[in-house]
């Protein structure tokens, strides 16, 4: 019976194992064999996470991602990418060279919430990009209506954030998306708050982190904040800290 325990807890620890990493099929009509493919992130690495060689349309990518993360999958000769919100899953990815962008991507938690994003905000922000070009290039917006229409897009595209986060409080993608809704939203209060909601998990992973960070460096200075501590000498030369004086 002790055998059997060692061999199921060795088994689960495989298991465990398998998990931690990610393994991409692919099935992309049209691409030429041999050709390379790679998933990239340039922001956090010049070097590619995983490279493989198409062959017959078919590929595998193997690796590690340390946090979700969206990467692109792009090859040479191809300037159309296509986003994919990783983590580490068993991923399958059908489409064709010629719309490489809409290829349809399974296996993923992550990815399907983050198209569930894409389907959702991407005509709302299509639509501010119009009405902003409209107006740095000065055409007449009579009545202030452009402007109307761009505040009330800005209310919606918020109302859905706090939806999305509500309904995803686990998902990497919520702090990403909360992250992104930070750039019509200079109030630091609103988004603590929904960064507040996540999980543990959602707080701590890459885009959790960087929220927690602009969260901190938002908050220096506003009102019922924590002063930065510092350290200077007094008069006789000897160090004092700001903190000492607390209270």
């Amino acid at each position: 019976m002790k055998c059997c325990f060692i061999f199921l807890a060795l088994s689960l620890s495989a298991i465990a194992q398998a998990q931690k990493s990610f393994t991409i099929n692919g099935n992309i009509k049209g691409i030429p064999d041999k050709t390379v493919i790679q998933l990239r992130n340039e922001d956090l690495s010049p070097t590619p996470l995983a490279t493989g060689t198409v062959i017959k349309g078919m590929f595998e990518l193997k690796g590690v991602v340390p946090d979700p993360n969206v990467y692109l999958l792009t090859y040479e000769g191809n300037k159309q990418r296509l986003p994919i919100f990783l983590d580490n899953s068993s991923i399958t990815i059908k489409g064709t060279a010629d719309s490489l962008a809409k290829a349809k991507v399974v296996g993923s938690a992550a990815h399907d919430q983050f198209t569930k994003f894409n389907t959702e905000f991407d005509p709302l922000f299509s639509k501010l990009s119009k009405i902003v070009k409209h107006i740095n290039d000065g055409k007449p917006d009579p009545g202030g209506t452009m402007r109307k229409d761009y505040d009330k897009t800005v209310a919606t595209i918020q109302q859905k954030t706090d939806k999305f986060v509500s309904e995803n409080t686990s998902s990497p993608v919520s702090a990403f998306v909360i992250l992104v809704a930070t750039q019509l939203n200079t109030d630091v209060a609103i988004t603590e708050k929904r960064f507040n909601t996540l999980s543990a998990e959602a707080k701590t992973g890459y885009y959790g982190n960087m929220l927690k960070q602009n969260i901190a460096v938002a908050k220096i200075g506003t009102v019922g904040s924590d002063a930065l501590d510092f350290v200077q000498n007094d008069t006789s030369g000897k160090p004092v800290s700001f903190s000492s004086f607390r209270g």
